[in-house]
């Protein structure tokens, strides 16, 4: 029967009546012949296909159809092909009559198919993701019917959308990404499972729903995993990735916080090589004055950016700056660090003590306690400070304590100590019960050596102070220009106003102001700094002294003003200031050098003979003296001193032993030489001769030449 002809015979409305009889005369007709149903399928003639009966048997028999099939994959490219067994002009009759509910089967079936349930593990995950998604290409798709017209998959969309898939079996379409990581746990929040699990057939609205699907935040997440996956190295290898990266955070925290502890230490040596204090009164943050370690630490931070982001970011509880515990923590580690090291450099050496002991501004006892030993890489003697103890007594027996405690500390023995220096104190330098006696004791060949800056300090007083009134007084014009001096000092320094007079009349004058200095009760080689401060101001002071006396309310201070005022406008005030300043100068410097770190022995007897010689030279040439007197004169003279006539005595007629009764002088000149200068300096060589020792400086001179000597055997050179 020709369907098509019946239906152009008659209307719009007929047709459409004659079409609707003809199916449901097909359907009966189908259903009449249910022998079709168990008749072999190669029974089936090739003219069933013309008659309409037929068609139905089609539908519901579709294995009977088996149409040309390519399927693709994106890895291998892999082709699998199916001739049709029908033919050409049979596939135009097919595609008018498939209906909605057909199937599409494939001869053989694929495992990888989207519509199969993937039964991968993660062994063989990756080797399925690389061959990539199934996309069979068809010579021609499965059409629906859908809305009006008849509907099928393309294969451009593959082009379009590299992840999508295709499922024969199932005549739909499938995410490859999204069914490969469906148990992503970034997606167990999404329902809609059309792409990965039930497969997408609504054609007439593929192009938006694959569009949609691309944007959505499931296909999203699963591409990021997909690709992750494919990029990304093992979980062992994440893991010692992840193991390195925060290894290297740590290393690099740790420098960070290296360079800053290194900021904070800076700070802390600086305060303490000066003698600063630390802690302020208030160290809140809106103090204004928070001490002088949170002050630096707080203006270093302005310039420094690693410091200013290890105070802005860095965990308040490990600033370093917070409190006092810190600070001393950081004193205390520097002091162990610096202790290490001098035992490291005195460990295999022998060493020499140096103690001596005083009071601080708390008057406190107190000793501190140097070690002197040989550098072989610098080549020459180190002195370090090792230790500064309280002493509660000053007993022989508590200062060995001390001693013995420092080398404890040191990890020394008394057999490494070579020689023990001290002052000339009974209770240090006692050859009976004195600390260098209970030195011996721990080692007979400890040599005590007398500190020769305090030799010199002691020549020095027993040439000026007498220790007893019955004998000679020549040198009392000394002995009052010292304590003229420090009244000098005492009566300026002591009040600001008077300090300020001082300051006004060298403005005034356009001379410069040297600062006054005290003369020290125990160092009196310093005393040449105080001498020279007078002479450099002596006009600045005959005037500010007299303002003073002019201006001054209370009487006592005036009195004084004018006692002071006319010792300075005496001869022998003027003389002594000229003739003290150029021997002090001399010893001063002398002492300087005796108390360097790196002055061996010979050299320190070098520079004491040297001091000697030139104090002889004084003596045995007039020229010196002269100078002294002649500028002495030349001063009085400018500011109308009078200079006074020498003593005239007549002979004695008594026999006695003081030969000044015999003595008579012509001019001022003889006499001062006589009476003030010679013995000045006669005293101060005896006392170098004694107390320094002049066989000791022949000892050492000659030893010196042995070590310098050509002859001298190589073996026994150092």
């Amino acid at each position: 029967m020709d369907i098509n002809k019946s239906i152009t015979t008659k209307g719009g409305a007929a047709k459409e009546r004659e079409k609707k009889r003809i199916k449901l005369n097909v359907a009966a007709k189908s259903c009449q012949n249910i022998q079709h149903f168990f008749m072999p399928i190669n029974k089936i003639n090739e003219h069933d296909i013309d008659d309409p009966t037929s068609v139905s048997n089609l539908i519901m028999c579709p294995a009977k159809f088996k149409p040309n099939l390519k399927v693709v994959t994106s890895s291998d490219n892999q082709v699998i092909e199916s001739e049709n067994t029908s033919q050409e002009n049979d596939t135009t009759n097919l595609e008018v009559i498939t209906s909605s509910d057909a199937q599409v089967t494939v001869s053989s079936i694929d495992i990888h198919d989207p519509i199969h349930p993937s039964s991968l593990t993660h062994l063989n995950l990756k080797e399925r993701i690389l061959k990539g998604g199934y996309k069979p290409i068809l010579s021609l798709y499965p059409r629906k019917l859908q809305g009006h017209k008849f509907r099928s998959f393309h294969k451009e969309w593959y082009k379009q959308y590299d992840w999508l898939e295709y499922s024969p079996t199932a005549d739909a379409a499938f995410c490859f990404s999204c069914r490969m990581f469906k148990g992503n746990e970034k997606n167990s929040g999404q329902i809609d499972s059309t792409f990965f699990e039930k497969g997408f057939s609504a054609w007439y609205r593929a192009g938006e729903a694959f569009k949609k699907h691309q944007l959505s935040k499931y296909h999203l997440n699963s591409s990021t995993v997909l690709y992750n996956y494919l990029h990304n190295t093992s979980i062992a290898s994440k893991i010692d990735e992840l193991h390195a990266y925060e290894t290297s955070q740590k290393e690099i925290e740790l420098q960070n916080n290296r360079i800053t502890m290194n900021r904070l230490i800076d700070i802390v040596i600086c305060l303490v090589k000066s003698g600063r204090p630390f802690r302020g009164h208030d160290e809140s943050s809106h103090s204004v004055n928070q001490g002088l370690f949170k002050e630096l630490v707080n203006l270093l931070s302005k310039y420094d950016t690693v410091l200013k982001k290890h105070l802005i970011e860095g965990p308040k509880h490990a600033l370093y700056t917070s409190n006092n515990r810190i600070q001393n923590d950081l004193i205390m580690s520097i002091h162990n660090v610096i202790l290490q090291t001098i035992k490291i450099n005195v460990q295999n050496s022998f060493i020499s003590i140096l103690a001596d002991e005083t009071s601080d501004v708390g008057h406190h006892k107190q000793i501190s306690i140097i070690i002197r030993y040989f550098d072989e890489e610098k080549n020459r003697p180190i002195e370090t400070l090792v230790s500064l103890q309280r002493l509660k007594s000053t007993t022989a027996q508590d200062i060995f304590n001390s001693l013995c405690s420092v080398l404890d500390l040191m990890n020394k023995h008394w057999e490494d100590v070579l020689s023990v220096c001290f002052d000339g104190a009974s209770t240090m330098s006692g050859h009976l019960n004195g600390v260098q006696s209970k030195c011996k004791e721990k080692n007979n060949s400890i040599m005590y050596v007398h500190c020769y800056a305090h030799c010199l300090n002691l020549v020095l007083v027993d040439s000026i102070c007498e220790k007893s009134n019955s004998k000679g007084k020549q040198n009392r014009l000394i002995f009052n220009f010292l304590g003229t001096v420090q009244f000098i000092y005492n009566l300026i320094e002591n009040s600001p106003m008077r300090h300020a007079t001082l300051e006004k009349v060298a403005k005034e004058t356009g001379d410069k102001l040297h600062t006054l200095k005290s003369c020290s009760n125990t160092r009196w080689a310093c005393r040449a700094e105080a001498v020279k401060a007078i002479m450099n101001n002596y006009e600045v002071l005959i005037i500010a002294i007299e303002n003073i006396c002019e201006n001054c309310p209370v009487p006592e201070m005036r009195a004084k003003g004018i006692g002071l005022l006319y010792q300075l406008k005496t001869f022998d005030f003027i003389f002594g200031m000229y003739m003290m300043n150029p021997i002090l100068m001399l010893i001063l410097k002398v002492s300087t050098l005796l108390q360097e770190p790196n002055l061996n022995l010979v050299l320190a007897m070098k520079n004491v003979n040297s001091l000697r010689s030139t104090l002889d030279s004084m003596r045995n040439d007039d020229s010196e003296y002269k100078q002294m007197f002649d500028r002495s004169v030349i001063l009085c003279k400018k500011h109308d001193i009078a200079i006074p006539d020498s003593n005239s005595r007549k002979v004695s007629t008594r026999l006695d032993s003081n030969s000044s009764n015999q003595a008579f002088f012509n001019t001022k000149f003889d006499e001062l030489k006589i009476t003030v200068f010679y013995p000045l300096l006669d005293k101060l060589l005896g006392g170098i001769d004694l107390r320094v020792c002049n066989s000791k400086i022949e000892t050492y001179t000659t030893l010196q030449r042995w070590r310098c000597s050509p002859y001298r055997r190589r073996s026994d050179r150092p």
